[in-house]
């Protein structure tokens, strides 16, 4: 499943969906206010975008994707991917945890490879 990122759409996925097609099955979505979601949505929270990838994954019948998110779609893939009966795997581009802990990517380390 493919997370755009900041003011991008799932089309922009579109080149690397093409080349994973053959292989794999590829979902790209809209993330809420982009695209053709709901243009102003009430709730834009980071809670907001985690539950409609949730709702994405069980809606598709998706048994523990891979999620690809870039930029703010990858802290969305990162903070889903905390529900590891939910993903199978992670992969950011240009993204990563925010918050000033100087171990966070200790930490997430260690809690992926749990």
């Amino acid at each position: 499943m493919l997370l755009h990122g900041l003011a991008g759409h799932a089309d922009a996925w579109e080149m690397v969906a093409s080349r994973l097609i053959a292989r794999y099955q590829v979902v790209a979505v809209d993330q809420r206010g982009h695209g053709a979601s709901e243009r102003h949505p009430q709730d834009v929270s980071r809670a907001a975008h985690v539950a409609d990838v949730v709702a994405a994954v069980e809606q598709l019948g998706r048994r523990r994707p891979v999620l690809v998110g870039q930029s703010p779609g990858g802290r969305t893939a990162l903070l889903t991917a905390t529900r590891p009966a939910l993903v199978r795997g992670l992969v950011l581009v240009k993204a990563g945890p925010d918050g000033t802990n100087p171990d966070i990517a200790a930490d997430i380390g260690g809690w992926l490879d749990s």
